[in-house]
C-alpha cells in the first residue's frame, strides 16, 4: 500500500517504538503545548501547518519556485494546491468545492495555479528531518506528516481574512466575495476528513502568518482612517490577538486538540504592523514572532521593477523564511520561552551617547556582513520627536557592539540629544548603503536590450558586496528621479560597467556625479550568534553568487522603532 491509498480503518498509524518514545516527549516538552489528540502523549500522524496572512503568506512573485519536486521529508498538500481560496470556485460557500481537490499528494511549490513559492516546504522540511534524525527514521515514509494548506488571499486587511470578513462589507472601496474564514474552517475539515481515511490521526501544529503590509500607513481596515501611532499598535495588537484566538479555537474544534497550536509571525517590513505584532507577542500566549524578512532576497530579483515587488520576496527567500520559522518552533517544543533578536532598553546615557540592550537568543551580538551589505550606520537611524512627529534626524558617527546584548551609538556633537526632549532610535528604516566612490561617466544601452552605467577605475568590490545577494539600486544623487536595477558588473579596460534591463532604467543619471548605492529592501546588518544548520541550499542561478551554500539561520534584529529614555 503506497502512502497516499486510503485505508478503510481508522486506528492509529502504528509507529516504532523508539519513534514513538521521541514523539511523545516532544509533543509534552511544549511550552504551554498544542495537545493534540486527546487522551493520547504522541504527536498524531498528521500535523497541519496553515499559512495565513497577505500575499507573502501565499508566495506572491516568487517565482520560480526551487521546490518543484518531493525533496522526500514527507510533506503534503491538498491536490487543489496550496493556495486553496479562490475567487472563482465558491469564495463564500467553500463546504461546496469538490471533494476530488483534497486529496493529499507531496508537497510541491511552484504548481500550475500558482508557479510561486512558499514558506511551506522549508518549515516542514526543517522540522521533520529534527524530528526523524531524533528517532532515526525514514523521514520519507514514516510520521508524523505534515500538511501546509492557505486559505487567504493577498493585498487584504487582517479585518478581511478574519472573522470580521469585512470583504463583504458593503462600505468597503474595494469588496469583494470574501470566506476566508469559511475557507480556513472547511479547509480544516476537509484536512481532518482525508486524515482519517488514510487511518491517521490529525493535529494542527502551527499556523505561520505573515501579514500587515497593507496596514503599513497607520489604517486599520479599508477605508479607515490614520491613527496616531501608538492608537494603531494598541488596536492592531487587540485584532491580531482576537483573530489569533479564533483560528486557535477552530481549530481544537475540528481537531479535538485540547491545546492551541502557536501562531508564528514573520514581521512585516513596516515598523506600524511590525512593532504591533510583537506587542501581541509580547502581551499573548501562544504568539511568537521568528523574525523579520528582511534580510531575504526581494523579489525585483526575479520579478523586476514592479509596484507589488516592492515588499515581495524570491523562492529561495520564501524557503529560507521557513527554515527560520521551523528552526523556532523546534526550539518552542523544546520548552524554550522563544523571543527574537528585540531591543528591551534604549537609554540616553549622554547628549552624544545612547545605549540599547537587546534580547539575544543565541549571544553574542555580531555584525552580518557576509550575506548583506554594510547598511547606513549599520541600519540605525535617531530623530528628535515621536513617530507622530518626527524631527530632525541626529548625526550618527559611530556604532559599537559593546557586549554580548549591548550596543552603544555615539553621535555628533552638533547634533545632540538634550535632556528632556523626546528622541526616537528606528532600526532597518533605510535601505541605503553609500554612494558610488567615483562618478558616472557614461550612460548607454546595449544591443542586448541592456542599460549600462559606466565608471571609470576598477570599484567593483563597491558593489561586490550587493551582487553576493542579487539585485541592487543605483539612484540619481541629485534630485532626480534616475534609477537603474543592477543586475550585472564586468572591468572593461580601466572602466568598472554595471548593467541592468534597459526597459526597466528610469531617467537620465547627471554624468561626473556620484549615484546612490541602494539594497533593494530597507534592512540593518545586527545578528546574533546562532549556528543553526538549515537543510536547502541557495538554488535559483538567475541572481546572487551563494548558489549552493546552505541558508544562514542567524537571528537577525527585528524591525523596531522606540523612544529613547533618560
Amino acid at each position: 500500500m503506497t502512502l497516499f491509498e486510503r485505508k478503510s480503518v481508522t486506528s492509529p498509524f502504528v509507529t516504532s517504538r523508539r519513534s514513538f518514545l521521541l514523539l511523545a516527549t516532544t509533543a509534552l516538552a511544549f511550552r504551554n503545548p498544542p495537545a493534540f489528540a486527546q487522551g493520547t502523549p504522541a504527536l498524531p500522524q498528521l500535523l497541519h501547518l496553515v499559512l495565513l496572512g497577505q500575499s507573502n503568506a501565499g508566495g506572491g512573485d516568487a517565482r520560480p519556485a526551487v521546490t518543484q519536486t518531493d525533496p522526500g521529508y514527507g510533506s503534503l498538500r491538498f491536490a487543489r494546491g496550496l493556495r486553496t481560496w479562490r475567487g472563482n470556485d465558491h469564495p463564500a460557500d467553500p463546504q461546496n468545492r469538490a471533494a476530488e481537490g483534497f486529496r493529499f499528494v507531496p508537497l510541491t511549490e511552484g504548481t500550475a495555479q500558482v508557479g510561486t513559492e512558499t514558506a511551506a516546504s522549508g518549515f516542514t522540511s526543517h522540522v521533520k528531518a529534527a524530528l526523524s534524525s531524533a528517532a532515526h527514521t525514514d523521514p520519507a515514509k514514516s510520521p508524523p506528516f505534515f500538511l501546509a494548506s492557505y486559505p487567504h488571499r493577498g493585498g487584504s486587511f487582517l479585518a478581511e481574512l478574519d472573522s470580521r470578513d469585512e470583504q463583504t462589507n458593503p462600505n468597503n472601496p474595494r469588496p469583494g466575495p470574501g470566506g476566508f474564514e469559511a475557507t480556513f474552517g472547511d479547509d480544516l475539515k476537509r484536512a481532518r476528513q482525508e486524515a482519517q481515511s488514510h487511518g491517521w490521526s490529525y493535529g494542527v501544529f502551527a499556523f505561520y502568518f505573515m501579514q500587515g503590509e497593507n496596514e503599513g500607513r497607520g489604517r486599520i481596515g479599508p477605508g479607515g482612517a490614520v491613527l496616531p501611532w501608538m492608537e494603531f499598535r494598541s488596536a492592531y495588537a487587540k485584532a491580531l490577538k482576537e483573530a489569533y484566538a479564533g483560528w486557535a479555537k477552530g481549530a481544537m474544534t475540528v481537531s479535538g486538540q485540547n491545546r492551541p497550536p502557536p501562531m508564528l509571525i514573520t514581521q512585516v517590513r513596516n515598523d506600524w504592523a511590525g512593532m504591533a505584532q510583537l506587542d501581541a507577542a509580547g502581551q499573548g500566549q501562544g504568539i511568537f514572532v521568528t523574525g523579520p524578512a528582511y534580510y531575504v532576497p526581494s523579489a525585483f530579483n526575479s520579478a523586476g521593477i514592479r509596484r507589488l515587488t516592492v515588499s515581495h520576496l524570491t523562492a529561495d527567500g520564501q524557503r529560507w523564511l521557513g527554515e527560520q520559522a521551523g528552526k523556532v518552533m523546534l526550539r518552542i517544543m523544546g520548552g524554550e520561552a522563544w523571543k527574537p533578536l528585540q531591543p528591551i532598553e534604549v537609554r540616553r546615557d549622554s547628549p552624544t551617547q545612547v545605549t540599547l540592550r537587546f534580547h539575544v537568543p543565541r549571544p553574542p551580538l555580531r555584525w552580518e556582513t557576509e550575506n548583506l551589505p554594510m547598511a547606513e550606520d549599520y541600519g540605525f537611524g535617531v530623530w528628535l520627536g515621536t513617530r507622530d512627529n518626527t524631527g530632525a534626524r541626529r548625526d550618527i558617527t559611530r556604532v559599537i557592539i559593546m557586549g554580548p546584548d549591548t550596543v552603544r551609538l555615539e553621535l555628533s556633537p552638533d547634533t545632540p540629544l538634550e535632556a528632556g526632549k523626546p528622541a526616537i532610535i528606528r532600526y532597518a528604516w533605510s535601505s541605503q548603503v553609500g554612494t558610488t566612490p567615483a562618478p558616472v561617466a557614461a550612460q548607454r544601452k546595449a544591443a542586448d536590450g541592456k542599460a549600462d552605467l559606466v565608471f571609470q577605475g576598477d570599484i567593483q568590490a563597491t558593489f561586490t558586496p550587493l551582487l553576493n545577494e542579487g539585485a541592487f539600486f543605483l539612484r540619481q544623487q541629485a534630485q532626480g528621479s534616475a534609477v537603474m536595477l543592477v543586475k550585472e558588473m564586468r572591468l572593461d579596460g580601466g572602466t568598472t560597467v554595471v548593467s541592468g534591463d534597459a526597459k526597466q532604467m528610469r531617467g537620465n543619471f547627471t554624468l561626473g556625479m556620484p549615484a546612490l548605492i541602494q539594497r533593494t529592501n530597507p534592512f540593518g546588518n545586527l545578528t546574533d550568534s546562532d549556528d543553526a544548520t538549515a537543510l536547502f541550499t541557495f538554488t535559483d542561478r538567475r541572481y546572487g553568487r551563494r548558489q549552493g551554500k546552505p541558508y544562514p539561520l542567524r537571528n537577525y534584529a527585528v524591525i523596531f522603532t522606540e523612544p529613547v529614555t533618560g
